[in-house]
């Protein structure tokens, strides 16, 4: 919504933008006269302004006309309306042969891929707004049945439009393989179907159908631009049953009670977010931690030799660099993981070239702190 109120403000004050604004216009051939009507002056200012724009389209892929889509703003309406040309370059006929086989789309999605709609509710139900239904065949006994055809439609022209892209890429040779439907009378559910009825009375006795000359294999003499680019060779590795698994970090989000370890993680981001704080001055012992007197960096990350990233939870930097202090909160019981953890963090502070560097674990709900050496 606030795209299209900012796209809204800008069509009817073009004017109000300041400085560069550079426009994009992707499948201008399905673009309608309305449409083009409303950007024009965004794309009028911006060309007075000498910015750079670009407009793609394929005027030979126009297949929105049944919507108010016009091809002729590739053609015509650009240079009438801007005073800038179109360079033409289809995106269709790009390759010499294209072979298709399996062409048998379904028109309409399967029963457990149905989509959901959105339908607008009227009537005694108008308070309910938009609700989601499923579009299943039932809601043609519903109110709500022009929704589901209107779907229905969309689908279908989705399908066409996908293979009318697909059989406009061959210049010389298109070669198709589609199943042959089942019986005399049968439903229009793929595009397999669709060919099927247009070609049936055309069809050899082996049920193929061809048409146009075929055109002589010339080997080209043009260098492949196809690039050589072998992919490393990775060695297998044994996997047993319990080397995979999943990882649910929040399968105890949604917990009456907050397991320890989600706690942690709230307590975490709250002390991420504290710069200077007298109470936790006075629970950590009056050392300076949260006083002002340090540089403060929270949850920094720091990135060691091999590319792994470390981030302690604070770290502490005197004005003048010549004392560091390495924080760490723990929210539960002492580990000895736990000094190993910020041995880490010191190791790393004084490669970086600090001269003094300290570590200390607090252990928050004990009052507990605690120096590693």
């Amino acid at each position: 919504m606030q795209v299209a109120a900012v796209l809204s403000f800008l069509i009817v004050h073009p004017q109000a933008v300041v400085g560069g604004l550079h426009i994009l216009l992707d499948e201008a051939q399905d673009t309608s006269i309305l449409q083009w009507n409303n950007f024009r002056p965004l794309f009028a200012n911006s060309v007075a302004q000498g910015n750079p724009n670009l407009v793609v389209g394929d005027i030979k892929q126009s297949i929105y006309r049944w919507r108010g889509s016009d091809w002729r703003l590739m053609s015509e309406y650009l240079y009438r309306d801007l005073g800038r040309s179109a360079i033409h370059k289809a995106k269709g006929l790009s390759l010499d042969a294209v072979i298709i086989p399996f062409v048998d789309d379904p028109f309409t999605s399967a029963t457990l891929l149905q989509p959901t709609l959105w339908c607008e509710t009227s009537g005694p139900f108008a308070e309910l707004g938009l609700i989601p239904l499923k579009a299943s065949k039932s809601l043609l006994d519903t109110c709500f049945a022009p929704d589901y055809i209107r779907e229905r439609i969309y689908e279908y022209v989705d399908v066409v439009n996908t293979w009318y892209v697909a059989f406009t890429r061959a210049r010389t040779r298109l070669l198709l393989y589609a199943p042959q439907p089942d019986g005399k009378k049968y439903p229009l559910k793929s595009i397999a179907d669709a060919l099927y009825r247009i070609y049936a009375d055309s069809l050899s006795d082996d049920f193929t159908y061809e048409t146009g000359t075929r055109a002589p294999f010339v080997r080209k003499k043009e260098a492949s631009t196809l690039v050589d680019d072998p992919q490393p060779a990775f060695s297998r590795v044994a996997m047993t049953a319990d080397r995979l698994k999943l990882s649910l970090h929040g399968a105890d989000y949604f917990a009456a009670e907050a397991s320890a370890r989600q706690q942690g993680i709230v307590h975490h981001r709250e002390m991420a977010r504290v710069e200077i704080d007298p109470d936790l001055e006075a629970r950590s012992g009056n050392r300076h931690w949260f006083d002002g007197t340090y540089r403060v960096l929270n949850e920094a990350s720091i990135v060691d030799q091999s590319g792994e990233i470390k981030r302690p939870d604070r770290v502490l930097i005197a004005p003048d660099g010549s004392r560091v202090i390495v924080i760490d909160y723990k929210f539960g019981q002492p580990h000895a993981s736990h000094r190993r953890q910020v041995s880490q963090y010191v190791s790393l502070l004084r490669g970086m070239g600090y001269p003094s560097v300290e570590g200390w674990l607090w252990y928050v709900t004990e009052d507990e702190v605690v120096q590693v050496s």
